[in-house]
């Protein structure tokens, strides 16, 4: 039954070695001793394969992740720059309270920056849907760079070399993170 198993391996969508491999292993680690039919090893496989070489897979987690690092620290720093120019609460007199909320309320930069992170939050909703969260909270740290970069460029802020080298790390790791697939467990 193993030469089953790999000649329908070899035969199937494995385009590389590595995921033939991968296929191969998971096929060892849940059938080893264990006397299954063909078509349940054939099953488990599949899904094996599907999990670690769906092209379709990575593409919409690509596009989620994209959507996510750039809206998430777009919405925050329009939702900043609303606030800043509301002003801050300095009393708390129901007269003073109402003119405030008003003020957010008719704010154009409060706006943008709830609809950034209105689109952040569904895509970051629909990405762990089929995208394990160990793969997408690290992926999702590229958003640092994106906040360091609005900061410098459209807040004026100064970034220390320091900062930068804190940022380049961690986008290194996120570049190691997305080269593991998105998804390692089987759908429920």
């Amino acid at each position: 039954m193993t030469s089953e198993i790999c000649e329908w391996v070899r035969a199937s969508h494995c385009d590389d070695s590595s995921t033939m491999a991968a296929a191969v292993c998971i096929t060892w680690t849940h059938f080893r001793g264990v006397p299954r039919t063909a078509s349940a090893v054939t099953c488990r496989v599949q899904r094996a394969l599907y999990m670690t070489t769906s092209s379709g897979l990575h593409f919409k987690t690509y596009c989620m992740l994209l959507i996510m690092v750039v809206f998430a620290p777009l919405g925050n720093v329009l939702l900043g720059k609303g606030m800043k120019g509301v002003g801050s609460v300095v009393s708390w007199s129901p007269s003073r309270l109402s003119h405030i909320v008003l003020l957010v309320l008719t704010s154009g930069y409060v706006w943008l920056g709830v609809a950034a992170l209105l689109a952040f939050f569904i895509a970051y909703m629909l990405i762990l849907s089929w995208a394990d969260f160990s793969y997408v909270q690290p992926a999702s740290s590229i958003a640092l760079l994106v906040v360091a970069l609005l900061g410098y460029f459209y807040l004026g802020e100064r970034i220390s070399a320091l900062h930068w080298a804190g940022i380049v790390v961690i986008c290194l790791g996120v570049f190691v993170v997305g080269n593991t697939p998105p998804r390692t467990t089987e759908e429920r």
